[in-house]
Order: structure tokens, then sequence, then C-alpha cells
């Protein structure tokens, strides 16, 4: 049986933990295996691609302090064009294991994530951009950049919080 944490960020920038899907919040979603062990971390970022807002779900590994995974909740890019930072399957390995390990004393990334023209990407933290997609493809560096900033951080800092799984998780209704 899996079960899922839905937290989100109080006035005081800490992780609490939610069932509300409150529009406008961001939102942290732990996974439980059936041991009632953290299994994965998914988050919620937005901003701004050539079409108007972007909205994605990224995993997070908090043991590896990587990216493991993009998913586009929300986008308006151009079909063909600006869309295939949902379809690109090129674009979307770069998300595999995206470096954001965090510096020594643990409050930012040690490197910025950084969208760099295709086929130039040397370093774990650069996201391999797409021909034709161009400002797409950065927009979600920038999304990525900004969030990790942010949250890997402020979850690194509330891990344990997240590692409980007691029994205020829910079962996952899907």
């Amino acid at each position: 049986m899996i079960t899922k944490k839905i937290f989100q960020i109080d006035l005081n920038g800490q992780l609490v933990e939610t069932t509300a899907e409150t529009s406008g919040v961001t939102r942290i979603y732990a996974g439980y295996d059936e041991n009632g062990k953290l299994a994965g971390i998914a988050v919620e970022a937005s901003g701004i691609g050539f079409a108007g807002a972007l909205r994605v779900l990224y995993g997070y590994d908090p043991g590896k302090q990587v990216i493991t995974g993009l998913h586009v909740l929300e986008s308006k890019e151009t079909p063909g064009l600006g869309d295939k930072i949902e379809k690109d399957a090129d674009f979307l390995a770069n998300f595999a294991a995206l470096d954001v390990s965090l510096n020594d004393d643990f409050s930012t990334p040690r490197n910025t994530i950084t969208t760099v023209k295709a086929g130039h990407k040397k370093n774990p933290w650069e996201v391999d951009g797409i021909t034709g997609a161009t400002i797409s493809s950065r927009a979600i560096g920038h999304i990525l950049a900004a969030s990790t900033r942010q949250m890997v951080p402020l979850i690194f800092k509330n891990k344990s919080i997240l590692e409980k799984s007691g029994t205020t998780a829910y079962v996952n209704p899907d």
C-alpha cells in the first residue's frame, strides 16, 4: 500500500503537512512505501515560458541530492516547437539525475541549474536545451533553478519531518 503526505510552506518558512490542495501554494508531495519509508519527493514549480504560464512537477532525491524526473503539468507553449519540453526524450533525459547538491552549509545549491545550447552540456547541473524551442527549454531551467534554490534547502532542513510516515499519512486512492 502506497501512502502520501502533502506539505506546504507556512508563514515561518517551515514545511507543514496539509490535506488542502490550495491554488497558488507550492506543494511538496512525499510518497512512502508499504513499510512507511520515504520513497520519493515531488515538488511543484511554476514560471513563465514563451506563450505564458508553465507549471511543472519534478522528482527530488534528498539522499543523492538530484532531480530525478520532470513532468509538465500546464503549458501553453507552441505546438510542434515549445511543447517539446513535454515530449522530447533527449530533453527529458536531462532530469534523470540533475545535480542540485547543496553547498557545505546546506543553505543553497552548490551550482545553479543552467540551460545550455543543445549538445553543449558538460556539467551535471546543466540542461541541454532544445533547438527551435530555446525560450521554452530555458524557461524550464529558470523555473527549476528558482525552485531548487528555495525548496532544496527547505527539504533538507525538514528531512526528518518528511521521513516520518506515522498514521497521519493517508492512502492514495489512485
